[in-house]
């Protein structure tokens, strides 16, 4: 098949259909980084709400440990178990040594 590409209205066809692609290109592009913003943001969240459980968590081990004159290494089980019987959790993903390795986008 011969395209006649010296026709202004075959010219005028391959000027639009390759506008159209473009423009259906860069639709997608666009797509694609928003959807990874809102999921990047997402991720966040869930990363920030288990923070926040597990500094609920160790604050409630600290006031009974502190609270009581006992040796806390002795107590540090018990006082983990009375921590979750009130509801609280303790994910185990942000250790110091963990934290030590995360790196955090800026």
């Amino acid at each position: 098949m011969l395209l006649m590409t010296h026709d202004p209205a075959v010219q005028a066809s391959l000027i639009g259909a390759i506008g159209t692609v473009a423009a259906a290109l860069i639709a997608a592009v666009i797509a694609a980084g928003v959807s990874w913003q809102i999921s990047n943001r997402r991720r966040l969240i869930e990363k920030l709400n288990m923070a926040l459980d597990d500094i609920a968590f160790l604050l409630y081990v600290e006031k009974e440990l502190c609270g009581n004159g006992d040796s806390p290494h002795r107590l540090k089980l018990e006082t983990r178990e009375k921590a979750r019987a009130a509801g609280l959790s303790f994910s185990g993903k942000l250790t110091p040594g963990r934290v030590r390795h995360m790196r955090l986008p800026y």
